[in-house]
């Protein structure tokens, strides 16, 4: 059932699927995606689903003071959260998702943190420099941005094979404020660092990496889930986008993780 939620920093949408499970699993996309990258998961996976728009995406409206941090997007995520009362509660990131599934961990340190494609650490300086530049392109002119954006995120040897799923996601990018584009990137480049978070979590929680992923080396995600105690799995025919590129692999992961193998 599709709803929205009033909170502090405006409203966000988001859709409650009731599986009779007694588990619940929360999903949030990642930078410039909404919901519908989570269509094939949804479809099976048998425990309980919430899933949200972030605050400037999808179908979900930001206040006009609302500043998109990541901490300001985990505090609106809380606050519908504590509105529908859930436990035994696991949160899956898509990554910028991720960086607002540990800022969501400091809110409510009993989630079970699940990142995709993300990482704990924040960014560096060359990646600071990068944002900054990105957001200098955005001001002259999106389409050109987002034109070139998501062809980086598939697999190097794959980008034929979703160009159709490219242009899609482009398309929707299109409709999307710039100004809410530019200041999620700000948001992004300030982001924490939560390397202490993810180490100090007791949850049961998992770091799910792509072979060809060029937003992020393989090995240090894989190092990354032994920092944290965490549950490792490597998509070995995947960029940066594994709900696309391996979506029956993703299945596969997520029920393992749930305890549903």
């Amino acid at each position: 059932m599709e709803n929205y939620f009033d909170g502090s920093g405006g409203q966000i949408w988001y859709e409650l699927i009731n599986k009779n499970s007694d588990k619940n699993l929360l999903l949030i996309h990642g930078f410039i995606e909404d919901h519908e990258i989570w269509d094939h998961l949804k479809k099976n996976i048998e425990v309980n689903l919430i899933v949200v728009d972030m605050l400037g995406f999808g179908k979900s409206t930001p206040a006009d003071n609302f500043d998109f941090s990541m901490q300001q997007q985990a505090i609106m995520i809380h606050e519908l959260l504590e509105f529908l009362s859930l436990d035994n509660l696991f949160v899956l990131g898509h990554s910028m998702g991720g960086y607002v599934t540990l800022e969501l961990s400091l809110l409510d340190p009993e989630i079970n943190i699940g990142l995709l494609h993300s990482t704990c650490a924040a960014d560096d300086e060359e990646k600071k420099n990068n944002r900054n530049k990105t957001i200098q392109v955005l001001e002259r002119d999106p389409s050109v941005f987002i034109r070139e954006f998501y062809w980086n995120l598939f697999a190097e040897h794959r980008k034929n094979e979703f160009a159709a799923q490219i242009e899609i996601l482009r398309q929707k990018a299109e409709k999307i404020s710039p100004a809410f584009i530019i200041e999620t990137v700000k948001g992004l480049r300030d982001r924490k660092d939560h390397t202490q978070t993810w180490k100090l979590s007791g949850g049961n929680n998992i770091l799910i990496g792509g072979t060809y992923d060029k937003l992020f080396n393989v090995e240090d995600l894989e190092e990354l889930a032994f920092l944290g105690d965490a549950e490792w799995a490597e998509m070995k025919n995947s960029g940066h986008m594994g709900f696309y590129e391996e979506p029956e692999g993703l299945v596969a992961i997520i029920r393992f993780w749930l305890g549903m193998a």
